[in-house]
């Protein structure tokens, strides 16, 4: 790939790009809208409710501090909403970034298959399945990568790596998409794994590394 296409290729990848093609959701602007239709629909209560006397009276007092109260709290809500959602956008921004130099290093064939597979043994010996799940998962993309079933690179995304092997080897496409979804709940999601639940991904991750054998 020239430095151009390359250039252009992260460009493309940029979460304002897929927000202004409409790959992905504009979360402010959907709650900036929100919460403007939100103070009109009051207005318009307002507007209905509020009796047309010259003089203020308890009622329109009352009213009034009612309505300032409603707006108070649903901005305080849109704003944790708007900060919830911001939050899970830099989670998910960072571990799309992880993911990028993870294949970066598979790319660049800085991982061996067989230190991978001693690391997870070592690991999951000690009760440290968190780690040995981790290692599983790059061994299972080092092997794919080096037998040409899959093209691992920074650019390409779990899902995308998916799609390429339900075309390449669709038997393996179940569970390389159970792997990957382990790797994530306990990696980025920090999900606590038992010694029988990594038996069984273990037995799913040596699948797909003895296909084709």
């Amino acid at each position: 790939m020239t430095p151009f296409y390359r250039a252009m290729h992260e460009v493309l990848e940029r979460p304002g790009y897929d927000i202004l093609t409409g790959r992905a959701i504009d979360y402010q602007q959907v709650i900036i809208e929100a919460f403007g239709r939100a103070i009109l629909n009051l207005l318009e209560r307002i507007n209905l409710a509020t009796p047309h006397e010259p003089t203020y009276n308890p009622e329109t007092i009352t009213f009034i501090f009612v309505i300032a109260t409603a707006l108070l709290l649903l901005a305080t809500s849109i704003g944790v909403t708007y900060m919830i959602l911001k939050r899970r956008g830099q989670k998910a921004a960072q571990e799309m970034s992880s993911i990028s130099t993870l294949f970066d290093d598979i790319a660049r064939k800085r991982f061996t298959l067989s230190d991978l597979l001693e690391d997870a043994r070592k690991y999951a010996e000690n009760g440290r399945f968190r780690d040995a799940v981790r290692h599983l998962y790059i061994a299972v993309l080092v092997a794919l990568h080096d037998k040409k079933t899959i093209k691992v690179d920074k650019y390409k995304t779990n899902d995308q790596l998916a799609r390429e092997l339900a075309l390449a080897s669709p038997l393996l496409s179940e569970p390389f998409i159970a792997i990957v979804d382990v790797f994530h709940q306990t990696w980025f999601g920090k999900k606590g794994l038992e010694e029988e639940q990594y038996q069984h991904f273990a037995a799913v991750a040596e699948e797909i590394l003895l296909y084709g054998k």
